[in-house]
Formats: C-alpha cells, sequence, structure tokens
C-alpha cells in the first residue's frame, strides 16, 4: 500500500499507509479484544466516546460509538470472506438467510432483526488509528442496501480496514469457517467417506474421518502454536505437560489419555478442499507419536496444507507461526 501524495499542502491521508502492513499491533489478537470484546449477554452494551480501547508503542486506537461484541465480529468476518475474491472497492452483495446459517443464527424475523442491529453497529461505531503522528478513522462498514422483499444485501465495506485487518484476522477468528471442522458435538459420529461440511467462497470443504470438535480445535492449535519456531515438515518434540498446561488442563493419566485419543482424532481425519480449478486433499498432521510413558509427544504439521488453497480458507491453523 503505497500513500498518495497529498492535493495541498493541509495534513491528509489517503489510506492508513503504514498502519496497514503493521503485523504487530493491528494484527494482534490482543487488539480484536479491545474493538470486539466478549460481553456477558446480560451486560448492557456501552456507549463509547473518544474512548482509547488499544495502545501499545506509538499505535493508539481510539473508539466512538455503542460498543461492538464477538457476534459483531463473527458478522463482520463473514462479510470480509465474501469480499476477499473483489477488489477492495466493490460492494459486498449477499442473500440473508445462508449467511445467518452459516453464522448458526435464525433466519427468520428475529434473526434478521439480530444482522441488522449489528450492521448500524458497525457502520455507526468510528474507530481512530494513530501511528506516528498519522491518523485514520473512519467505520468498519460505508453503507449498503436491502430489499426487504428479496432479502438481498448490497453492503459497502471500508476498503482501509479490509486491509488493516487483513486475511490473517480473517483466518483466525472466522466461525464459519472454524465449524465446519471443528464442530459444537453432542455425539461424534466417524465418517468412512467424505461428506460436505461447509463452503466457503466458492471452495468445498469435505471431510471423513471420526469428528473433530471444539476441544480437537484448540488442542490443534497448540500444537500450531507449539510449532512456531519450527520449519513447516519437520518433526516438532515437546512435553505433554507443556501441551496440557498450556491448555489449563493437569498432567493426569486421564488428560493425557484424552489428550492422546484428540491427536489421534486430527491424524486420522482428512480434508479435500475442492474449487473450480483444483481439489487438494490431506491431512492436518501427517504423523504424531508418544513416548512409552506418555510424557513426551512429537508431530509433523503437513506442510502442503497452508499452501493448497486460497488464504481465504483456513490458514487460521497457521495464525500464531
Amino acid at each position: 500500500m503505497n500513500s498518495k501524495p497529498p492535493v495541498n499542502p493541509q495534513p491528509h491521508i489517503d489510506n492508513l499507509g503504514p498502519i496497514g502492513h503493521r503485523k504487530d499491533a493491528a494484527l494482534d489478537a490482543s487488539f480484536c479484544s479491545a474493538l470486539f470484546p466478549a460481553l456477558d449477554q446480560k451486560e448492557n452494551r456501552r456507549f463509547l466516546k473518544e474512548e482509547t480501547i488499544f495502545s501499545t508503542g506509538s499505535l493508539a486506537v481510539v473508539f466512538t460509538g455503542l460498543q461492538f461484541d464477538q457476534s459483531d465480529f463473527d458478522v463482520y468476518l463473514a462479510l470480509l470472506a465474501i469480499a476477499q475474491p473483489l477488489p477492495p472497492v466493490t460492494a459486498v452483495k449477499f442473500h440473508a438467510a445462508p449467511l445467518l446459517q452459516q453464522l448458526g443464527k435464525p433466519t427468520g424475523e428475529s434473526g434478521l432483526e439480530q444482522f441488522n442491529a449489528v450492521l448500524r453497529r458497525l457502520c455507526g461505531g468510528v474507530i481512530e488509528i494513530t501511528d506516528h503522528k498519522q491518523r485514520y478513522f473512519g467505520s468498519l462498514i460505508e453503507g449498503g442496501e436491502m430489499d426487504e422483499v428479496t432479502m438481498n444485501y448490497q453492503i459497502r465495506l471500508n476498503k482501509q480496514f479490509q486491509m488493516l485487518f487483513g486475511q490473517e484476522n480473517l483466518s483466525q477468528s472466522s466461525n464459519v469457517v472454524c465449524e465446519s471442522l471443528f464442530a459444537k458435538l453432542k455425539g461424534r459420529k466417524y465418517f468412512g467417506d467424505y461428506v460436505v461440511v461447509g463452503e466457503v467462497c466458492g471452495i468445498k470443504i469435505e471431510f471423513v474421518g471420526e469428528q473433530l470438535d471444539q476441544d480437537d480445535y484448540g488442542t490443534f492449535l497448540q500444537l500450531v502454536n507449539m510449532a512456531s519456531h519450527t520449519p513447516l515438515g519437520d518433526d516438532v518434540g515437546c512435553k505433554v505437560a507443556d501441551v496440557l498446561m498450556a491448555l489449563g488442563r493437569k498432567n493426569q493419566p486421564t488428560q493425557r489419555r484424552e489428550l492422546f485419543e484428540q491427536v489421534n482424532r486430527i491424524v486420522g481425519c482428512t480434508i479435500r478442499l475442492t474449487t473450480p480449478e483444483y481439489c487438494y486433499r490431506g491431512h492436518l498432521l501427517n504423523d504424531a507419536s508418544f513416548s512409552n510413558d506418555g510424557q513426551a509427544l512429537i508431530f509433523t504439521l503437513n506442510p502442503n496444507l497452508p499452501q493448497a488453497y486460497t488464504p481465504i480458507l483456513l490458514p487460521y491453523f497457521f495464525s500464531q507461526r
């Protein structure tokens, strides 16, 4: 992103300039947590007026508007996912029902009311980002249109924030994609043949193996985190106690057994990703083994996985790298 020269000598910012390139603060999970906090459902949203919600080093983020929360972030990320293949200035067009279904929301009148309320908040909240005496301010959504008969929407996203949030945060937090593979399960099933578990931006996600759940997702992300300093495809060795501690568990036989089962499920499943141009098939983990005493783990991430499909889909697996 290159800043255009100002048309007059007054201070002027045409785009985010260096802010959009930041990989430390702007794309940090703590930034997202500050902008989209996990509010208690019984907790009333506050109206914030020029409140500093995040600062680190030379970067400061000030917010004015009705508080966002995690559900707002889910909607914003879903809009980013739809917009990802398009030029930044292109309006996002979609039908409400499929999007609400992907978000796990009701598609009736109450679901639409909640969705419209989220759009109003995203449109009305003003974010000011200052970095090295450069300031950018604006809303995540610039505006939009809705056909009340067909429920078709056309939303204009702020292209500067599209570039700021970028693919890393999109992938890190998108429930639309995450829940396709790591579902909220009451009973676990085994699929002996491929089943379609989701579709994002025209990319079909299929799965074969024992179903993965949210706990498996947390374990997998922790393994990815522990492999962050190891080249992809190389063996990663770690202590089982360290993995369990990072997951908030105790190093006890029952917890170790549960970890073994989770790792075996992740190794045993296969994902198939299909677009009109290609088809990729592979594992999340290529291999894993435990020591005889159950205190050590060696595993290998699939080095081809993050290169096999567009950045829209599933790079949250490697977002902590």
